[in-house]
């Protein structure tokens, strides 16, 4: 599949278990959904639509024409009232000579209703050999918490107001919520 020029392929057979088959699920053709709803929908505290449960396993290969350039592993298992996400990226090919990246994230989401209010997001990675880490937490009683490792350089970047990191969403999350929009899409 090629998305603005990058080539995406799966190199290892995704493994998908839909329950019920053919009713709303995660796949390469779902996420041709528009990204400006996806980013509403992840925005959006709305019931999510009738998804069903998923488990999915997949690694993918990025390219630019044939030249590699990054492999990525995904592992999700979601059900009605949590779900289990794991991702590991790593920089490769000619774009390892400019940059060094590898990351393990994992994320776990806690609700009803396919609705995660409860989650946390934690990734160890190291880019340009420097290792960090983050952990955030999401609740609706308590707002999003966020712990950098090592703590981020005072005034090397703007400072993220809470108002904005309650409305915010980590990366893996964000598959889910670009999967409920997919289904609300499919089902219109």
């Amino acid at each position: 599949r090629s998305w603005c020029g990058v080539r995406v392929t799966v190199i290892d057979p995704t493994e998908s278990a839909v329950v019920p088959p053919g009713r709303g699920f995660f796949s390469s053709s779902t996420t041709l959904a528009p990204a400006a709803a996806a980013s509403m929908a992840a925005a959006s505290p709305a019931q999510a639509a009738d998804t069903t449960p998923m488990a999915f396993r997949g690694i993918y290969e990025v390219r630019l024409g044939q030249v590699p350039f990054a492999r990525a592993g995904v592992e999700i298992d979601e059900a009605a009232a949590h779900y289990n996400a794991a991702a590991d990226i790593t920089v490769t090919g000619l774009l390892k000579l400019f940059t060094q990246h590898a990351s393990h994230s994992t994320a776990e989401g806690q609700g009803k209703n396919f609705t995660y209010p409860q989650r946390t997001f934690e990734s160890h990675y190291s880019t340009k050999k420097k290792k960090r880490h983050i952990l955030m937490r999401f609740s609706k009683s308590k707002g999003v918490e966020v712990a950098l490792t090592p703590p981020e350089t005072p005034g090397k970047r703007p400072v993220v107001t809470d108002e904005l990191k309650a409305d915010s969403v980590d990366p893996l999350a964000f598959i889910m919520k670009l999967r409920q929009e997919a289904t609300r899409a499919r089902q219109n």
